[in-house]
């Protein structure tokens, strides 16, 4: 005779109509349809392929367990311990996974870890979330994915508030500031030189000539060290100081010189803690969710 087993997700305990319990001691030794108990620490052991050839009938769409997992994609169908997903039972992602499940009203179709930043976790009707075991990683990701998008195409953010992070290297600001200093001197007159070194009358005054030659080269000395730190000191703010004070290029001319560069750590830090993290990554509706266990997510489809 074959035995017919079926399962209920809602009844426990052995039995069978017109049969006692006493005769239905081991599973699948009479006729009959039976509830197999969640409990039994066999069928918790055993995976959804395995409990059907046992002839345990379970709901493919049905959750044997309440685990948020669908039976035909629960590893272990009868223990709300165990999911498919990869992650170790009592991990973080498990657990944030199972929370996502919960407040988000879906089924968990597929979690993936992605190279330990965040588990990419999609539900049976499309859905994507990109799930952080807390706020500072996901802060941490976005502002990594805020500079990547800045050193690969910097046009795609606001001109006006990139500008503010244009920066040049220090050892360019030495080398532009010295020959700036060398070109100013060399187009000055030598009276011009002695009035900005205040030493006009010194240098009328004296008679001797290798004297005079001696007080024209310490002003112009003086005079160059004065102009290298003018510049040194104005180049920290270049857009300002060459566009503005200067008037040698425009805002979109200073962009494409090769000596300028956008300091992207800077820019990244400030663009995700002016518009928030869930702007860079929830890319479906800019909102966060937080869940019960300090893990934070962002859908993005």
């Amino acid at each position: 005779m074959t035995t017919t087993v079926k399962f209920s997700d809602k009844g426990s305990g052995w039995h069978k109509e017109g049969t006692r319990h006493s005769r239905a001691k081991k599973f699948g030794t009479a006729g009959g349809q039976y509830h197999v108990p969640t409990r039994s620490k066999k069928l918790r052991k055993l995976t959804y392929s395995q409990l059907k050839k046992k002839g345990v009938k379970l709901s493919a769409n049905g959750d044997a367990d309440h685990d948020g997992v669908k039976n035909r994609r629960d590893c272990r169908p009868f223990n709300p311990k165990k999911q498919d997903y990869g992650f170790d039972d009592d991990s973080w992602e498990s657990k944030s996974i199972k929370e996502l499940a919960v407040d988000q009203k879906g089924e968990v179709k597929e979690a993936k870890d992605r190279d330990g930043d965040y588990v990419n976790v999609e539900m049976d009707d499309g859905r994507e979330y990109m799930v952080f075991e807390n706020y500072d990683d996901a802060e941490r990701y976005a502002i990594e994915r805020v500079k990547e998008d800045l050193d690969d195409d910097p046009s795609m953010f606001t001109q006006d508030w990139l500008q503010q992070f244009i920066t040049i290297s220090d050892t360019d600001k030495r080398i532009m500031a010295s020959e700036e200093a060398d070109n100013q001197i060399e187009n000055m007159d030598d009276d011009d030189i002695l009035r900005r070194a205040n030493v006009s009358d010194e240098y009328d005054g004296e008679e001797d000539d290798d004297k005079k030659e001696k007080i024209l080269e310490e002003a112009k000395d003086s005079v160059r060290e004065e102009i290298e730190k003018e510049w040194e000191d104005g180049l920290e703010d270049p857009v300002s100081f060459l566009c503005d004070d200067q008037g040698l290029y425009s805002r979109e001319e200073l962009l494409k010189q090769n000596f300028v560069f956008i300091d992207t750590d800077e820019a990244s830090k400030d663009a995700v803690n002016t518009d928030g993290v869930a702007h860079f990554l929830a890319r479906y509706d800019g909102d966060q969710i937080e869940l019960p266990g300090g893990a934070v997510a962002y859908r993005t489809n």
